[in-house]
């Protein structure tokens, strides 16, 4: 057997004796880290200001139809309801893309917990599905010191 896969199987072991405490520490802090409801908040709310900008500009548009009104003004007015549309309009899209980022990592999150539930505690070779299904990525530094980082966030220090 490989260094290599001593050395993961060996983690991997240290890990999933611990799988209980493990998966008990990510339920207990999964929805705080990965709530959306500010996000949520902040979206409603400036789908709410766009509401009332595009009421704004349907106003504009019906007294510029039905009475005389100065056209530098009418555009000034209607250039500033449409420059804060679009700023709403580009704050929800980065807020949502922000939501799906979290979405995403929650999924990931899930998918690690599952995994690991139904994951023997004991392992007798090395798993290379459960271990590509459970491990991020490895960092090794030049001092032999490395880090393992797990697709739930956690960082194991080796």
């Amino acid at each position: 057997m490989s260094k290599f896969k001593i050395f993961s199987l060996k983690h991997l072991i240290k890990l999933m004796l611990d799988k209980n405490t493990l998966i008990a520490d990510c339920k207990a802090v999964i929805d705080e880290l990965y709530d959306t409801s500010e996000i949520d908040s902040e979206i409603e709310k400036l789908l709410s200001e766009k509401e009332k900008i595009k009421e704004s500009v349907k106003k504009l548009i019906l007294k510029n139809a039905t009475i005389i009104l100065n056209q530098d003004d009418y555009n000034a007015h209607y250039n500033k309801f449409s420059e804060k549309f679009e700023n709403i309009k580009q704050k929800v899209s980065d807020l949502e893309k922000q939501k799906a980022v979290q979405v995403t990592k929650l999924c990931q999150v899930e998918a690690f917990l599952k995994k690991i539930d139904k994951t023997e505690t004991f392992l007798e070779e090395f798993d290379e599905k459960l271990w590509f299904s459970l491990v991020k990525n490895i960092t090794v530094n030049a001092d032999n010191t490395a880090f393992v980082v797990l697709k739930n966030c956690a960082e194991i220090k080796i």
